[in-house]
């Protein structure tokens, strides 16, 4: 082998770059010796509540970093109060609402509409609760308020879009025993709440049958009102301008008498139990142990919050490094208290492990 000047001088730059690199090493201080500089000072928008003529409650806050206006409207509504021979009649007619057309436009008018500005306006209806929510830029606000609004209060439902959410409702339902997942977590919950129950049950190909577009109309009629919505409102805009543009767009939407809404009550025994499900055509297995969970305004939420967190949630929690990492038992364990609010949630240990 031969050396060359120039590959010596190669060498000879390398071992003088590895000493600086290593001495800065070990000349680096403790972390107890590291300064700081001042966090940055956290701005937070002032929030302005208003009740409109009509019943919402409207929450504004002003951002003027970026030209967007964003919205957030919560409706009580939810599936839990559809009927047993009915269910899914909540999640189609949150999402016909808004693909169904509405006002004097169609549903696919909407959406070129929409596209052609940039914009967004969704809707939907879960378990307890309906939404809906708004993007636009500053300069649209009146355009998109406009297509909001006639989609809550003004809603076509479309033949042809509530037969397509009734065929995508029955694929997910031909889909829902694919994965050991889905069928772990769906049959836990029926065990923790019951099979019937609204927080538990499923749709079936029949309760999708049984659903027609005057279930859909009845539906929004019922639970759709003004005095029922609390309306969120940020971005670039003057408070008492935007305030007036929202009253404009909703001041056809008249209140109505509104019957106090109760969720549906909870019978749980603590009891034990065990329950299999057998599919035999995967080699793997997913475990839930555990009971009833808590509801938000426990007095205790907050120390079995972290307490959950040293012992189940993510990769430094104790059932992690234990099962996982020092037994390889398993390629995932994890621990969820689950709270909500009105009812309450689940508390269990899950494991993932091959059969």
């Amino acid at each position: 082998m031969f050396i060359t000047k120039k590959s010596l001088r190669h060498l000879f730059l390398l071992m003088l770059l590895a000493l600086f690199i290593t001495s800065d090493i070990w000349a680096q201080k403790s972390y107890k010796d590291l300064k700081y500089p001042p966090l940055g000072e956290l701005k937070i928008s002032e929030v302005k509540r208003e009740v409109l003529p009509n019943g919402m409650i409207v929450f504004l806050a002003e951002d003027h970093q970026l030209p967007i206006i964003g919205l957030s409207a919560k409706i009580k509504v939810g599936s839990v109060y559809e009927s047993e021979d009915k269910i899914g009649l909540g999640a189609i007619t949150g999402s016909v609402m808004r693909t169904g057309g509405a006002g004097k436009r169609t549903g696919d008018q909407i959406d070129d509409e929409l596209e052609r500005l940039g914009a967004s306006v969704e809707t939907w209806i879960g378990d307890t609760e309906g939404g809906a929510s708004m993007s636009v830029l500053k300069e649209d606000i009146d355009k998109g308020l406009s297509i909001l609004a006639d989609i809550l209060i003004d809603p076509k439902f479309d033949q042809d879009k509530i037969d397509l959410a009734k065929v995508q409702q029955k694929s997910a339902i031909s889909r829902r025993n694919d994965e050991v997942g889905g069928i772990a977590s769906r049959e836990f919950d029926k065990l923790i709440y019951g099979a019937t129950s609204p927080y538990a049950r499923t749709t079936e190909y029949y309760t999708i049958d049984n659903i027609k577009r005057d279930d859909l109309v009845s539906f929004h009629k019922k639970y759709f009102h003004p005095n029922s919505v609390i309306l969120g409102v940020w971005g670039d805009f003057k408070t008492q301008e935007i305030l007036e543009k929202i009253k404009r767009a909703f001041a056809r939407w008249q209140p109505e008498k509104v019957d106090s809404l109760e969720f549906p009550k909870v019978d749980y025994k603590y009891r034990l139990s065990v329950n299999l499900v057998k599919k035999d055509d995967v080699n793997q297995s997913n475990i839930y142990l555990g009971h009833i969970g808590g509801e938000m305004d426990d007095l205790d939420y907050f120390a079995l919050t972290v307490m959950n967190n040293i012992f189940g949630r993510g990769g430094a929690s104790r059932l992690y490094k234990k099962v996982r990492s020092e037994e390889g038992l398993a390629y995932h364990v994890s621990g969820a208290y689950n709270t909500n609010f009105g009812y309450p949630g689940t508390f269990y240990v899950l494991c993932q492990t091959k059969s």
